[in-house]
């Protein structure tokens, strides 16, 4: 098994403490240069922080909107190093990324779950920003643990909007959420850099056997997680779905997956 400073930057296993986690990432498709990232670092204090990052590349403005979308990433992966709590890194990175004199939704943007673990306990928190997800697995079975992004109006004008315009393009796809979404009203849970307050969602967890921390791309469901994530990841996901904005199966996916299991216990 892989060391922490071993693993494979597409797709790799390691252990760190009595986690061992299994790493996906892989862009929209071949070729491809994925916008979604991920974090698995030790800290100070005997933690495990591991991380989601998906950038919202905006269309609407061509190249600079994809270069945006890089920079958001990689600057809510350096916070994510340094800083020591989980929302202090997200309020850090985006006071570094947003800018209020550009118009809604026109910021470097970046959704992020972001999860620290007691390395020797299974317990830990994490902060939400945006539409990225944390899954855990105790006795009674898997629990979604992450808040919805949208507003529930704003969610169901979105999917209405979704469904009368199949097949439009990207930029105009982006046009229309920035008209739709650019409120922070119609937010819960808004990205790193999206509007001019950031505001996690936070919560704690004891007791779990498995996290899975994800970003969007990767259609999660507790029948999925109960299926097993390699099985729903390898299969299920080279079927695009109707509402999907791109001719391949899924988006760019990064999926870290994390197991407690003690070095110490029989069982393992």
């Amino acid at each position: 098994m892989a060391s922490l400073a071993e693993w494979s930057p597409l797709r790799g296993r390691l252990r760190a403490g009595g986690w061992v986690v299994d790493i996906w990432h892989e862009p929209v498709h071949p070729g491809a240069v994925s916008f979604d990232d991920y974090l698995v670092t030790t800290l100070p204090g005997g933690r495990l922080r591991l991380a989601a990052i998906d950038a919202a590349v905006n269309e609407a403005a061509g190249l600079r909107g994809r270069l945006w979308g890089h920079q958001a990433t990689g600057e809510v992966r350096a916070q994510l190093r340094h800083v020591p709590t989980l929302t202090g890194a997200l309020a850090r990175a985006h006071h570094n990324l947003f800018d209020a004199s550009r118009p809604p939704m026109f910021n470097p943007m970046a959704a992020c779950m972001a999860v620290d673990l007691d390395l020797e306990q299974p317990s830990g928190d994490f902060a939400q920003a945006g539409d990225c997800e944390v899954w855990v697995r105790d006795a009674a079975g898997w629990h979604n643990r992450t808040t919805p992004a949208l507003a529930s109006e704003a969610s169901r004008a979105w999917r209405a909007w979704l469904a009368a315009n199949p097949g439009v393009s990207p930029a105009r796809r982006w046009r229309a959420q920035a008209h739709l979404l650019g409120d922070p009203a119609a937010w819960t849970c808004p990205a790193v850099g999206a509007f001019d307050q950031i505001t996690p969602q936070v919560g704690v967890f004891a007791d779990v056997e498995e996290v899975v921390v994800t970003s969007d791309g990767a259609r999660l469901t507790r029948r999925a997680l109960e299926r097993g994530l390699r099985p729903h990841l390898e299969d299920s996901l080279q079927r695009t779905p109707p509402d999907h904005p791109h001719p391949w199966p899924h988006g760019d996916l990064a999926v870290l997956h994390a197991r407690y299991q003690p070095q110490d216990d029989p069982q393992h």
